[in-house]
C-alpha cells in the first residue's frame, strides 16, 4: 500500500512547470459509461475541490457551446481554454475560450 501511495503521489521535476495538483480522496457511488465498457467515478465539486479550469485538449472536438451548457451551475469565473500547437515551437499552448 506504501509502495502505491508513493508511486502515485510522485511526480517527475521535469514535468514541475505543469503545475498540476493532485486530489485523492475516497471514490464511493459509481455510474456504468458504456463508451469505456466500465464503471466510473466521480466527485462533486465543492468548497474542498473547486473547478478553476476546463482545459480542451488539441484534437478535442467537443464545441464550447456543449462545454458551456455542461458548466451550468458553476460559477462563471471558471475558466475555458483549448490547447493548440504552437507555430513557433515544439508544444502546446494553451489559449483561452471566449464564452
Amino acid at each position: 500500500m506504501e509502495f502505491s501511495w508513493n508511486l502515485l503521489s510522485t511526480k517527475s521535476k521535469a514535468w514541475a512547470y505543469e503545475r498540476e495538483w493532485r486530489v485523492f480522496l475516497e471514490l464511493k457511488d459509481s455510474v456504468w459509461n458504456e463508451g469505456a465498457g466500465r464503471m466510473l467515478y466521480f466527485a462533486d465539486f465543492g468548497p474542498e475541490l473547486v473547478l478553476k479550469d476546463v482545459i480542451l485538449g488539441a484534437a478535442c472536438k467537443t464545441p464550447v457551446n456543449e462545454v458551456l451548457q455542461a458548466m451550468q451551475g458553476y460559477a462563471e469565473t471558471v475558466r475555458i481554454a483549448r490547447m493548440r500547437l504552437s507555430c513557433s515551437r515544439f508544444e502546446l499552448e494553451d489559449y483561452p475560450v471566449d464564452a
